[in-house]
C-alpha cells in the first residue's frame, strides 16, 4: 500500500514539474529530459552487470544489484543533461496549453523511467519479500508467480521499454529482452528467502553470491515432467521436460557465521528460448525440485518444492556443497542462461 502511494505520488510530481510553467520547463524542455532519461536508462541497464561483478558485489553485496542500476543511471542523466544545456541552451516558446500538455506527457515519461528504476533498485536490495507494504510474489502450491502489480506499474513498464529497445534501435548480441527478461520478476523472486530469529532481530540469507562462488558441474535432459509447473509470468507448459542442472557452491557462497548454504526455488531461475533463433518465444523458469545431501549425511534426497517456503540447507561445514536443481521447461526450449542468487552464468 505505501509502495504504492509512493509510485504514484513521485511519477506524478515529475509529470506536474515538467508541465507547469517556469524557467527551463515546458514542451520543448520536457522532450530533452525525456530523451536524456531514456539513455541515461540504456547505460543503466548495460552497466548493471558489469558494475555489480566488478565492483560493488566486493564492496557491500546487500545494495549490489541496487546500487549498480541506480549509480549509472544518475551518472548517465547528469552528464547528459549539462551536455544538453551547453549545445542547446534556450527553450522554444510555445503556447501555454502546448506547455503543459506536451511538457506533462513528456513528463510522465520521466517519471515512470525514473522511479521504475528506482523501484527495481530497491527490490533488489537485500530484504524481506514484502517491500513498503508491496508483496507481489504469490505462492501457488510451491510454484512462486508474479501476480500483484503495482498500481502504476512502473517496474513492468520501465522493463518493457528497454526490453524492446534491446531488440530493436538499441539492439545488441545479448539483449535484455533474451538473457535477462521480465527482470521485475528476478527482482521479487530474489526477495524470497529463509528468514532465521536472531538476538536482534530476524536475519535474512543471502539474496546473492559472487560468480565464482559456484560452478556448473552438469546438465541432464529426462521426460516429461510429472509435478505441476506454473512460471511466474503465470503459464504452465504443455508437457514440459525437466532439465537438470548440477550445481558446485563453493568456498565463501554460505552464509555468514555457519558457512550453510541455502537455497529456496526463488534463489534460481533458469532463461529458455525456444529453437527457431532470435526472434522467438523466451520463458523464464524457477526449479520445481532439488537434490542435495541427507541431513544425517547417509547419502541424497530429492525435494519437491510443492509447499510454501521450502528451504534446502547443505550438510556440515565443508568448503563445497553439491545441490541438483531440476526446471521444467516446454518441449524445443534450450537453456541460455541460469541465475544462482542473481549471478549469472551463460
Amino acid at each position: 500500500m505505501i509502495l504504492n502511494v509512493l509510485v504514484i505520488l513521485f511519477t506524478g510530481a515529475i509529470a506536474l514539474m515538467w508541465g507547469l510553467r517556469g524557467k527551463g520547463r515546458g514542451f520543448f524542455s520536457s522532450f530533452l529530459a525525456l530523451v536524456c532519461t531514456v539513455i541515461a536508462g540504456a547505460v543503466a541497464f548495460a552497466a548493471w552487470e558489469p558494475l555489480a561483478y566488478g565492483f560493488l558485489l566486493g564492496f557491500r553485496e546487500d545494495f549490489a544489484w541496487g546500487l549498480a542500476l541506480v549509480l549509472p543511471f544518475v551518472a548517465t542523466l547528469i552528464v547528459t543533461r549539462l551536455l544538453i544545456e551547453l549545445v542547446i541552451p534556450k527553450n522554444v516558446r510555445m503556447g501555454d496549453t502546448e506547455n503543459f500538455i506536451g511538457g506533462f506527457l513528456c513528463g510522465v515519461g520521466n517519471g515512470v523511467i525514473t522511479v521504475g528504476i528506482a523501484v527495481l533498485a530497491l527490490t533488489f536490495f537485500t530484504g524481506p519479500p514484502s517491500l513498503a507494504g508491496h508483496s507481489p510474489i504469490e505462492s501457488d502450491r510451491g510454484n512462486l508467480v508474479y501476480k500483484r502489480s503495482l498500481w502504476l506499474p512502473v517496474d513492468r513498464l520501465t522493463v518493457g521499454l528497454y526490453e524492446a529497445l534491446s531488440m530493436n534501435a538499441f539492439s545488441t548480441p545479448t539483449p535484455l529482452a533474451q538473457r535477462a527478461p521480465r527482470l521485475y520478476e528476478q527482482a521479487a523472486l530474489s526477495r524470497q528467502v529463509f528468514t532465521r530469529d536472531d538476538p536482534d532481530g530476524k536475519r535474512v540469507a543471502r539474496t546473492t553470491i559472487l560468480p565464482e562462488q559456484f560452478v556448473i558441474r552438469g546438465h541432464y535432459t529426462v521426460g516429461e515432467t510429472r509435478e505441476r509447473v506454473v512460471f511466474p509470468d503465470g503459464g504452465s507448459p504443455n508437457n514440459p521436460q525437466t532439465h537438470g542442472f548440477i550445481v558446485e557452491f563453493r568456498a565463501g557462497a554460505g552464509e555468514e557465521g555457519t558457512g550453510q548454504v541455502v537455497i529456496g526455488n526463488g534463489q534460481a531461475r533458469l532463461i529458455a528460448r525456444s529453437d527457431g533463433g532470435r526472434g522467438d518465444r523466451v520463458v523464464a523458469s524457477h526449479p520445481f525440485a532439488a537434490i542435495a545431501m541427507r541431513q544425517d549425511g547417509l547419502g541424497v534426497h530429492r525435494w519437491v518444492f510443492d509447499a510454501d517456503e521450502i528451504f534446502i540447507g547443505s550438510v556440515g561445514g565443508g568448503d563445497s556443497a553439491i545441490f541438483t536443481l531440476e526446471f521444467a521447461l516446454p518441449p524445443n526450449y534450450q537453456p541460455t542462461d541460469l541465475f544462482i542468487k542473481n549471478a549469472r552464468v551463460p
